[in-house]
């Protein structure tokens, strides 16, 4: 059986000014990923959201969520966060 992923998007200005905006496919989560993560959050938060959204995202966009994420290192959190309101969590920055 083949995963069914998700789109998700993520759009901000950088210091520069410049407009940055990606796309990322991802499936959802099971259980022991989301248990995962959130174990881990209070530690590492940026570090626990970038391995839930690496842990399923899809193949074809992880090197650019790599390098997106090296470069905009709250990006995972984005990512993350909206993987976690889609699962049922509020908003961890709200």
């Amino acid at each position: 059986m083949s995963d069914k992923y998700f789109s998700i998007n993520v759009s901000f200005n950088d210091l520069d000014g410049k407009e940055i905006t990606a796309d990322f496919r991802i499936k959802n989560p099971n259980r022991a990923q989301i248990s995962r993560c959130l174990q881990k959050l209070n530690k590492d938060m940026i570090g626990s959201l970038r391995n839930l959204v690496f842990d399923i995202i899809h193949p074809e966009d992880k090197e650019n969520f790599k390098v997106l994420s090296e470069q905009y290192s709250g990006i995972a959190a984005s990512v993350g966060n909206k993987i976690l309101e889609g699962v049922g969590f509020d908003s961890l920055g709200k």
